[in-house]
């Protein structure tokens, strides 16, 4: 078994609460650490939302279009980010970008793309990140598609006309690690290091 949820929060918070700032960006330079350094504490969590294709940045539609190359569409997007904020205040200080454990997501699969599937298509989820989109082994069972991650930006859900080589989808299944709901905060208000 994987790390749960908590578990991977709970590292991001304390490395972050540290000093560490790997894989974090700032909304405003320093506004983790005057956080700390005021006793407001951080949480860290993670937040999903399906968005629009007009919400997806452009720069990440065209790396869409550009690995589907006429061989499949992308309708449904997702957006998956790892939040800190004050733990007082509740304002937004940035992003963890990439955490060393995987987080499993489960998201509804639309039913035209289900038809499809038993037309012979295939459902995957692609992510795009650090300027590159990539598809990712995922499992369709009972009208989901369940994928692991560790990098958060954009997702999206992909229908494409032939299988990915050596990327699996379908009823695979994929081991557990720990299911994210919309709100799985920990809150971090000891800092030995403010």
């Amino acid at each position: 078994t994987g790390a749960t949820t908590l578990d991977v929060v709970t590292a991001e918070a304390k490395r972050i609460a540290n000093g560490n700032m790997n894989y974090v960006t700032e909304i405003r330079a320093g506004a983790i650490k005057e956080a700390l350094a005021q006793g407001h504490g951080i949480t860290v969590g993670v937040e999903q939302r399906i968005i629009s294709r007009g919400e997806v940045p452009s720069d990440d539609l065209t790396l869409i279009d550009k690995r589907l190359s006429n061989t499949g569409s992308a309708d449904t997007f997702l957006e998956i980010l790892v939040v800190i904020r004050d733990g007082t205040t509740g304002e937004l200080l940035g992003y963890v970008t990439q955490t060393s454990s995987n987080l499993q997501f489960t998201i509804d699969v639309p039913q035209y793309m289900l038809d499809a599937q038993k037309q012979g298509k295939y459902i995957y989820v692609m992510r795009v990140h650090g300027g590159k989109a990539e598809f990712l082994s995922t499992s369709i069972k009972d009208g989901k598609a369940t994928f692991s991650a560790n990098k958060f930006s954009t997702y999206t859900l992909v229908l494409m006309d032939r299988a990915v080589s050596g990327v699996r989808t379908g009823d695979a299944i994929i081991i557990p690690l720990s299911k994210v709901h919309r709100s799985d905060f920990l809150r971090i208000t000891d800092c030995p290091n403010p």
